[in-house]
């Protein structure tokens, strides 16, 4: 009977240990995913403002480079850049005065100066309902491929294997 017992407190105690160790852990992941967040909002806001000091009469912004999930956007109105994602806001300020900015994932924005405002304009937008196109190839290692490639039976530039989506080109 003794046994048992001295292993079942071994058992709570160890149950203990570990919960307090780990507990720590997960506010350490969560606040280095919400500081990464507030990177892209600075990021965002120091896109802004290197565009308006270039002088470019256009600069093309795609979300799906900039933003962190489908489900993020960015917008900026005045001085302030905020970037909305996870049900949450993560702000940053610009030196540029800014007009009706969104930026969301799926589209591309060219921003462009007027009366002395940075402002936006939708350049395209691929509808949620379509995905990006995906190849194929024969062996199967192209499945789920980002890049844009053609597939075995479609016309045009490819590679004789079919492989013209592989990330290694082969």
């Amino acid at each position: 009977m003794e046994f048992l017992t001295s292993r079942v407190t071994l058992l709570v105690c160890g149950a203990v240990l570990i919960g307090t160790v780990a507990l720590p852990f997960g506010d350490l992941l969560e606040s280095d995913e919400n500081d990464a967040k507030e990177v892209i909002a600075h990021s965002a806001a120091s896109i802004i403002d290197m565009y308006r000091e270039s002088g470019l009469d256009e600069l093309t912004v795609r979300g799906t480079e900039i933003l962190p999930s489908p489900s993020s956007y960015i917008t900026a109105d005045g001085h302030t850049v905020i970037l909305h994602a996870d049900g949450r806001e993560y702000t940053a300020a610009t030196g540029s005065v800014t007009e009706g900015i969104t930026i969301t994932f799926g589209e591309t924005t060219t921003l462009f100066l007027e009366d002395g405002k940075v402002r936006a304009r939708r350049t395209s937008r691929r509808p949620s309902s379509q995905p990006l196109r995906t190849c194929r190839c024969p062996d199967g290692c192209c499945t789920g491929t980002p890049r844009r490639g053609r597939s075995r039976g479609s016309r045009g530039n490819r590679s004789r294997s079919g492989h013209s989506a592989c990330p290694n080109g082969s």
